[in-house]
């Protein structure tokens, strides 16, 4: 359905051999769009539990625009967070670039140490550049160990240099606070303090803090089956009456058809989102009527 109503969007289902829903990968026109055409090249990654009765995990891209707010990219639903489905996810986000002539392959990415993520994203962008969380990186030292007051903010200082003297100095302070901390830090390969950051991506970020509050705004619908999962959001949705199409917005009361807005009682597709949703067909119904409904359940209720 995406394809035929959100024309030069990218859209694929994958299933296994005996037809069970295996992975789908979604990205819209206008997302890929405003990506290639105006957000810097840098991509940040992470993956979400779904906590309904499948389970599963949802994988997401986000970037940021140049007003420095969250700009989703393109997300997936997979069964589990491993090599097979992170690859998968990379080869969609290249199959999604070509598709719009974007010959760039030096794409920075931005994520934790997730399971599968190395290896799957150089089999499918040998040239990218990988920057690591140091949010995740400062909570991989405090497991190993080295936490407290005085490593925080060496590690801090460290982690939000702007240039190499500033850096040394904190890693040094480091050393000598505890000489293991300082050689796992410095064998980090992947790009942690800001002063190793790439200038000409424009961007001084090195936590995943902008996917993670996307994550967080779709904590609430992640119990929902698949399909009502993505299809959740804003409270818009559209209802098949026949050969009809209708589109139904429970925030503003209101229904294509328009019998809705007219009456201000919930129409038959209304009624069909609203049971959906597992909501109460009272809270759509205008005040005036409800005053109505008392007085006849009572009246109701007081006959012999």
């Amino acid at each position: 359905m995406i394809k035929p109503t959100n024309p030069e969007s990218y859209a694929l289902i994958t299933w296994t051999d005996s037809l069970q829903f295996k992975a789908c990968f979604l990205s819209f026109a206008a997302q890929v769009k405003g990506f290639v055409g105006g957000c810097r090249p840098i991509i940040r990654i992470d993956g979400a539990h779904l906590s309904g009765y499948y389970k599963g995990v949802m994988l997401t891209a986000v970037a940021i625009d140049g007003n420095k707010e969250i700009f989703v990219l393109a997300y997936e639903i997979v069964d589990t967070e491993s090599i097979d489905s992170w690859t998968y996810f990379f080869r969609n986000l290249r199959s999604l670039f070509a598709q719009y002539e974007s010959q760039k392959e030096d794409w920075t990415f931005i994520s934790d140490r997730m399971r599968g993520v190395e290896s799957a994203l150089f089999e499918v962008f040998p040239r990218a550049t990988r920057r690591i969380c140091c949010q995740h990186l400062y909570s991989n030292c405090k497991a190993a160990g080295w936490s407290g007051a005085t490593f925080h903010k060496m590690f801090w200082i460290a982690a939000n240099a702007y240039n190499e003297y500033v850096f040394e100095k904190a890693m040094s302070k480091i050393k000598d606070f505890d000489a293991a901390a300082y050689d796992y830090l410095k064998n980090v390969e992947e790009q942690w303090s800001v002063h190793m950051l790439d200038r000409t991506v424009c961007c001084d970020h090195n936590t995943t803090n902008f996917v993670e509050s996307f994550n967080a705004i779709t904590k609430a619908n992640r119990d929902m089956p698949v399909l009502t999962l993505l299809e959740a959001g804003g409270g818009e949705f559209e209802v098949r009456d026949g050969h009809v199409k209708f589109p139904v917005t429970l925030g503003n009361i209101a229904c294509g058809c328009g019998k809705w807005q007219g009456s201000e009682i919930p129409c038959k597709h209304g009624l069909k989102v609203i049971y959906n949703q597992r909501l109460d067909p009272r809270d759509f119904v205008s005040p005036f009527y409800k005053g109505l409904l008392t007085n006849s359940l009572m009246e109701t209720t007081s006959t012999p």
